[in-house]
């Protein structure tokens, strides 16, 4: 069952696998997923949505939303509607926030308007370290799925649990350490220069009762 929960400075959705939650921070509504549950081992997930580049407009990490709209319709989905802007940046999205018998899923459908140049394009998450006996490991599949998305597995030895990151053609996923164990995961869009629109789409994905390899974290 998805829930609606507000409070001051926070937007949460929750789920039986998660709660997504939005925090206002300074100018803009930053998220984080904490898994709850079943799911409970794997890591929290928190969105960079700081920065562009080093200050170039051309080039975005993360987009960066101002604005926040959350709607359940009558099957019990929630969409959580997101605007923004950053420079010469328009960013909007829509989070899909979905639960059945086999799964949780957060599925993002995002878009920048932009009519300067853009070389690059990602919504950037970092992805924290395991903490105590049990361990995680990101596993980056080479090859796209019968659908042509690109994705990466995060598995947990404990309790049985995995977390998928999938990202639409022709975008693409990219992951890569962080340090001090933790890994930052990003879904990398394919701009083109002379388009004043570019939309992406990925999710994150929680399956339930899934059977995962299991890692030993002191090897």
């Amino acid at each position: 069952m998805v829930i609606i929960q507000s409070s001051s400075g926070v937007e949460a959705i929750h789920t039986s696998c998660f709660e997504l939650r939005f925090r206002w921070h300074e100018d803009r509504w930053r998220h984080e997923v904490v898994s709850v549950g079943p799911s409970g081992s794997i890591p929290r997930l928190a969105s960079l949505e700081a920065i562009l580049a080093e200050d170039d407009h051309s080039r975005v990490i993360s987009p960066t939303y101002q604005q926040i709209h959350m709607e359940q319709d009558a099957s019990g989905s929630v969409r959580a509607f997101l605007i923004g802007q950053s420079g010469p940046h328009h960013f909007s999205a829509v989070f899909l926030v979905e639960e059945d018998a086999e799964a949780a899923s957060i599925d993002v459908d995002a878009a920048d308007r932009c009519l300067s140049p853009v070389l690059a394009l990602a919504a950037t998450y970092s992805v924290e370290a395991s903490s105590g006996e049990w361990g995680s490991q990101a596993i980056s599949d080479p090859d796209p799925d019968a659908s042509g998305r690109s994705k990466v597995t995060i598995q947990c030895s404990h309790p049985v649990c995995c977390l998928t990151f999938e990202v639409d053609p022709p975008g693409r996923h990219a992951v890569e350490e962080a340090g001090h164990g933790a890994v930052r995961v990003q879904a990398v869009s394919s701009p083109e220069l002379s388009d004043h629109t570019h939309r992406f789409r990925y999710r994150w994905r929680w399956e339930k009762d899934k059977q995962p390899s299991v890692w030993d974290h002191n090897a």
